[in-house]
């Protein structure tokens, strides 16, 4: 019913319009009336339409509101996420040791197996970084790892438990992960960061912020951190809305892994070298995972892996020792910075 009378406001003014028009002329053509009489009936035509106007944008008003307390209700009548886990993880120590062993999973519908028999080991309190093809499956090992998907075939074991024993909130209250989509809410932006730790005081935002390079950028707003942002990020850019996400995960100082999954790709390279530098700092002895295209962000990792289409490891290594095998790791690199890859020299 709501959707037929969507957008009927104007034309049901409209069909008022014309029908009041239409009356004046048959009259004028009876000499009923004169041509003085409709510019009468056109000036005063606004004092009817005005009031019919507000209640019909009232009733839009109060369709919308219908239809979206329907959709939350479908939504609050949606089962709770489950898990039957038992096991929690402990919120002290170092990071997080993760090991994937012969995991398969395919996304629903897709004509290719995204995942075909990974293993890879991260040793924890390592800093990790993954590069790849698109469809190589990496940021589908970080959905596997905050159980947003269920392995299909194989073991997930994060500090030797396997993913399907532990707590859905221990993996919550452990884990801190960053997308690449800077997701905000409308709310200020003070209230956007806390989403990181909700009794995060005042003090410790504005630390979190000078960390994430956005600090300036909020206090040249008129509002500063009442600023209220929208859905999309705004008033920010797309790299100040992903500092901001930075700064929220800056919060989560009780992770013990911590998963950036293209969380600085619209960052330019100077802020971006800081900003990583202060992650490092932040979350020193924790289980970094780098889920990146951007060969800036791997260099001074402990180790690289790189996936090709189906989640096969092509090479792993830090970044001196895939420099030096000449492979494909040194044939991005050499893509990315605009050279030319030099063949490795044999030595007889």
């Amino acid at each position: 019913m709501f959707y037929i009378v969507d957008g009927a406001s104007e034309w049901i003014v409209i069909a008022f319009e014309s029908l009041a028009l239409a009356l004046v002329m048959n009259r004028i053509e009876a000499r009923q009336s004169s041509v003085g009489d409709m510019f009468i009936l056109l000036n005063l035509f606004s004092l009817v339409v005005s009031p019919l106007q507000f209640f019909i944008n009232l009733f839009d008003g109060k369709r919308e509101s219908l239809l979206n307390a329907t959709r939350l209700r479908r939504i609050m009548e949606l089962p709770c996420e489950t898990t039957d886990g038992t096991k929690t993880l402990e919120l002290s120590g170092r990071g997080c040791e993760v090991e994937f062993k012969n995991i398969v999973f395919s996304h629903r519908g897709a004509a290719t197996t995204t995942l075909d028999g990974l293993n890879l080991h991260i040793r924890a309190g390592t800093r990790v970084g993954i590069i790849g093809s698109s469809g190589s499956g990496k940021s589908t090992l970080a959905g596997l790892i905050m159980g947003d998907y269920k392995v299909q075939s194989g073991e997930l074991l994060i500090d030797g438990h396997n993913i399907t024993d532990i707590t859905r909130e221990s993996i919550h209250a452990n884990i801190a992960r960053m997308n690449q989509a800077p997701h905000t809410l409308t709310r200020t932006v003070r209230e956007n960061i806390q989403l990181g730790r909700m009794e995060a005081t005042e003090q410790e935002v504005i630390e979190a912020c000078r960390l994430a390079k956005i600090h300036d950028a909020i206090n040249d707003k008129p509002h500063r951190y009442d600023t209220v942002m929208g859905k999309d990020g705004g008033p920010f850019s797309g790299g100040q809305c992903q500092r901001l996400c930075i700064a929220r995960l800056l919060l989560q100082t009780n992770a013990r892994l911590v998963v950036i999954d293209e969380g600085t790709s619209a960052i330019d390279p100077r802020t971006e070298a800081v900003v990583l530098e202060n992650l490092k700092t932040r979350f020193k002895d924790k289980t970094m995972i780098f889920i990146t295209h951007k060969m800036s962000t791997l260099r001074h990792l402990d180790s690289i892996v790189v996936l090709a289409p189906g989640g096969r490891i092509m090479e792993q290594g830090s970044h001196d020792e895939l420099m030096a095998k000449r492979g494909e790791y040194y044939e991005l690199r050499c893509m990315n910075e605009g050279l030319e890859p030099q063949p490795l020299l044999e030595i007889n």
